[in-house]
């Protein structure tokens, strides 16, 4: 029967206490989830006021087996002040955390597993909603799983990373004072008790899905050797006509019966033997093909009748059997609902309601070589999950039946051999389990002609004729000597005393490669400061191709500070090419050189380079033993630096620096023209000469150009009686200095009309027209009009009446109409009087900037919208502008474009216009 307890006291009790009674006490276990009990409690039960919300501990018992615990997380009182309470199962506990954002790299799914949980128990910190993990038969194809988390709760993370990937089921078991949570790929126990209509079974519905129903298959195997898919389309696959009577086909007599002939190709593409292809046809045909079926059932648990018969508990497979409705199979229990004072109306539900395709099977991602290797649990941690896994395995197997034939021995979750499906044979020629039956496939097996069979061989060491696979070397050694032994550091690597010392080598074969690895890694401590050291070499075959890796790595405290060093040297030949590299890391510097090969070029990258020998490019270029290069042309940038040198043919130059007195001349050292000569004039200064050479500087003034410099300040001077500039559309650019035209002198156009013109009152013209004098210190622009342009916003025009004029052309515009944005900006400003404060008297009518900065803001305009307002950054005004005895700086400095005012102007009054005019016209 059933007992409730609340915090260790009892609540329902119907055997000892009349007052230990609940009303409608239902619980709800289902597959995967916390499930759920309720409950209402009377006012007058003695534990009324102990049952506290999110605290107290609910623990439902069937006889003295504990089949639900949880804690209640909802509360609500009725008229008489009855409270009812909805609980939640011990699995919400998950609920309670979160994972924070990581990525989880080359992890087998227990470990993944683990690490969820351990992460979840480092964060609840309450002993008692803490999970270990337990026996884990869930696996990948790839044993190296890739996943992220992102602040998800542990049980999303759960569902979605590993249930919902690699399906499964979740069973929590206490053992030792500690709760562990299973993780299971076939349903944990088989129920001897058998519903069947008649007995037991009082009223079922079913849902099936009839898309895939057949009652004819037709089983195909592998191809058979020697076929020809090239010109066979569908090879010559293994069929049963040899061990089924010369038929291809197998019948199911009963559905035929009902549903009548429907046939089906079901492919079982590694079988190959006819026998083998049989019987898994016969278990596709009378088993497989119902997996999607479901049963929700009404039928009485007959264990409640007679304690002597086995109890139905979730994910228990059970038989359910009736002739008349037309099943009879072995079915999960994914679900139970129990009224615990109506045990007679317990409902349970057979099947699965949902059916997992392998779209839905996500494989890991390959990651890089590097990355595998480094994530490569330890063989310490590979031998002590496997050590866990196979513990927890044995101390979750609760049931089970022995059962001693003649010749062998039997271990089965039933005890009669046409119903188990769960058989440990073991017999004269081995010892095999099956998960199919008596008579199945045997996938896990030792057989006497030496062979052992299995998914994954898990040991400390193996050894073969051929190979050595994980073999883990550790010693651990006692310090005799200290500083002496560990001090010493070369070329980056530890030379010290170790006391660990760790070696392991492995092979790991997955879908698309094998990796083989071997990696050694020590520690040792000297002055309690850790030193480490490890090398790493592994090859990798892919299908696309082979990667080597060789590495080494080591960590060394110096005077407090860490050293770290890495050196490491690949190799990766692919269909593409052909990469090698090796790099040297110390601290931050790094060094890495390449070779790079394809069909079409190979590429080296190296600080340094050294060949030896004589080198020969395409026949062209050629460095021989002697170290001269010969070469057919060339092209340099940057300084070519030499003791001597010879050039024939021309010499094309855009710089040419000379150092002292140097000459130009020919073979015979004989001076040509042009040519640039380094003189002195009698004086202390330098001159470089251009021209015709005299033997030194005189008073003769041939035609050439000097440069000197006068103390320390550059000069430049024509020689000449006149000097022109000529080439096609040329340009003769000064920039950064200055540029002095001396009073009386000017620069002119072809026919010697001014340019730029200084008359010796300092009075400047431009234009060309005749000269004009005028007394006074002033600037001058001639002609009828002057015209300044902007390339970007248009040209202003001075006339010569003294008119000025702006360029407006609609066509280079893009035109908006003024809204009622600017109309409020308009009545919110503020004209003011204002006298400037360092050199005015005189008013002035106009606007404050920012005032008119502030309307704009407030009217929903900026400066974007209204380029009256102009506001410059870091700006200096000179004390003559200020009328100050220093300039000022200014952070920012507001003007104004009061022409931009006018078009505002204009329509405000347009629009004012109107308003009288129809005030006129209503009078």
């Amino acid at each position: 029967m059933y007992r409730v307890f609340c915090d260790g006291l009892p609540i329902y009790d119907t055997r000892d206490d009349e007052q230990l009674t609940l009303i409608a006490p239902v619980l709800d276990l289902q597959e995967n989830t916390s499930g759920s009990f309720d409950f209402t409690i009377h006012s007058k039960h003695p534990q009324y006021n102990n049952i506290k919300r999110m605290v107290s501990t609910i623990i439902v018992y069937q006889d003295d087996e504990e089949i639900f615990c949880g804690r209640p997380v909802e509360e609500s009182s009725d008229f008489f002040k009855r409270k009812k309470f909805h609980c939640e199962g011990e699995l919400a506990y998950l609920n309670d955390t979160i994972q924070e954002p990581a990525e989880h790299h080359n992890m087998t799914i227990r470990g993944y597993l683990e690490l969820l949980l351990n992460n979840h128990n480092a964060r609840i910190g309450d002993e008692s909603k803490k999970f270990y993990v337990g026996a884990v038969t869930v696996t990948d194809s790839n044993n190296s799983i890739y996943k992220c988390t992102n602040y998800e709760s542990t049980m999303n993370v759960i569902k979605t990373d590993l249930i919902g990937t690699f399906g499964g089921r979740l069973v929590v078991r206490k053992m030792n004072g500690k709760r562990y949570l299973d993780y299971l790929k076939d349903y944990p126990r088989t129920c001897n008790q058998v519903i069947k209509f008649g007995e037991n079974l009082l009223d079922f519905t079913k849902n099936f899905d009839m898309s895939d129903i057949c009652t004819v298959v037709i089983p195909l195997g592998a191809t058979e050797e020697g076929a020809d898919a090239g010109t066979d389309t569908l090879g010559k696959p293994i069929t049963i006509e040899s061990v089924n009577g010369g038929k291809k086909y197998l019948v199911n007599n009963a559905g035929k019966a009902i549903y009548g002939w429907i046939e089906k190709v079901v492919k079982f593409e590694n079988v190959h033997t006819p026998s083998i292809l049989k019987e898994k046809g016969l278990a596709y045909l009378n088993t497989a093909q119902y997996e999607n079926m479901v049963l929700e059932i009404k039928a009485v648990d007959l264990h409640n009748l007679d304690v002597n018969i086995d109890k139905i508990k979730l994910l228990d497979e059970v038989r359910a059997y009736s002739t008349v409705h037309g099943f009879d199979k072995f079915f999960p229990v994914t679900k139970m609902r129990i009224p615990l004072d109506k045990p007679s109306q317990m409902v349970f539900t057979l099947g699965l309601s949902t059916k997992r395709s392998m779209t839905e099977m996500n494989h890991s991602t390959q990651q890089g070589i590097q990355q595998e290797i480094e994530a490569l649990p330890s063989p310490n941690s590979i031998l002590q999950q496997a050590i866990d896994n196979a513990t927890n395995l044995i101390h979750s197997a609760l049931n089970g039946h022995v059962v001693m034939r003649p010749n062998e021995l039997l271990i089965m979750e039933t005890d009669n051999i046409d119903t188990a499906r769960k058989v440990w044979r073991w017999n004269l020629n081995g010892l095999g389990y099956s998960s199919t039956g008596y008579n199945g496939t045997f996938a896990t097996a030792i057989t006497m002609d030496g062979q052992i069979v299995g998914s994954r061989l898990v040991a400390g060491s193996v050894s073969a004729e051929k190979i050595d696979i994980n073999y883990k070397h550790s010693v651990e050694k006692l310090i005799e000597t200290s500083e002496q032994n560990s001090n010493e550091y070369t070329d980056g690597k530890l030379q010290g005393y170790y006391t660990k010392v760790e070696t392991e080598t492995s092979i790991k074969n997955t879908a698309d490669s094998i990796l083989l690895s071997a990696k050694q890694t020590a520690e040792n401590t000297v002055n309690s400061q850790l030193k480490n050291y490890s090398t790493t070499a592994q090859v990798k075959v892919m299908v696309d191709g082979v990667t080597t890796i060789a590495q080494q790595n080591a960590e060394k405290y110096v005077n407090g500070q860490l050293t770290s060093y890495v050196q490491k040297s690949t190799f990766n030949v692919t269909v593409n090419g052909i990469n090698s590299m090796v790099s040297k890391k110390i601290g931050s510097d790094e060094i890495i050189s390449a070779i790079n090969q394809s069909a079409e070029q190979i590429s080296i990258n190296a600080s340094k380079i050294n060949l030896n020998g004589a080198v020969t490019m395409n026949n062209n270029v050629q460095i021989d033993s002697y170290g001269r290069l010969h070469a057919v042309n060339g092209s340099f940038e940057g300084s070519v630096t030499a003791t001597s040198g010879k050039f024939t043919g021309t010499i094309n130059a855009v710089t040419m620096v000379a150092e002292g007195k140097y000459y130009i001349v020919d073979s015979d050292f004989n001076k040509k023209m042009p040519v640039i000569e380094s003189v002195q004039d009698g004086s202390s200064d330098t001159k470089f000469n251009i021209g015709k050479l005299a033997s030194a500087y005189s008073g003769s003034r041939a035609s050439y150009i000097s440069f000197w410099d006068i103390g320390s300040e550059p000069y430049m001077d024509f020689y000449a009686d006149g000097f022109t500039f000529k080439g096609n559309a040329g340009e003769f650019n000064i920039e950064n200095c200055n540029v002095y035209i001396d009073q009386g002198r000017g620069l002119y156009d072809s026919d010697g009309q001014d340019i730029v013109y200084v008359e010796t009152n300092n009075k400047i013209y431009f234009g060309p027209s005749s000269r004009q004098s005028s007394a006074g210190n002033e600037t001058a622009l001639r002609g009828d009009t002057v015209r300044l342009y902007s390339h970007t916003k248009g040209a202003v025009y001075l006339g010569g009446s003294g008119s000025t004029a702006i360029t407006s052309d609609e066509t280079q515009k893009n035109i908006f109409d003024i809204n009622e944005r600017y109309e409020r900006f308009f009545e919110k400003l503020k004209p003011i009087d204002y006298v400037y404060k360092n050199h005015g008297h005189r008013h002035h009518l106009g606007f404050g900037a920012r005032a008119v900065e502030k309307a704009l803001l407030d009217a929903g305009l900026t400066t974007e919208d209204f380029a009256g307002v102009l506001i410059d950054k870091n700006v200096t005004l000179s004390a003559d502008e200020m009328g100050t005895e220093q300039d000022i700086f200014f952070p920012e400095l507001y003007s104004l474009r009061l022409a931009e005012f006018i078009a505002l102007n204009t329509h405000m009054i347009q629009k004012l216009m109107k308003r009288v005019d129809l005030l006129e016209r209503n009078k």
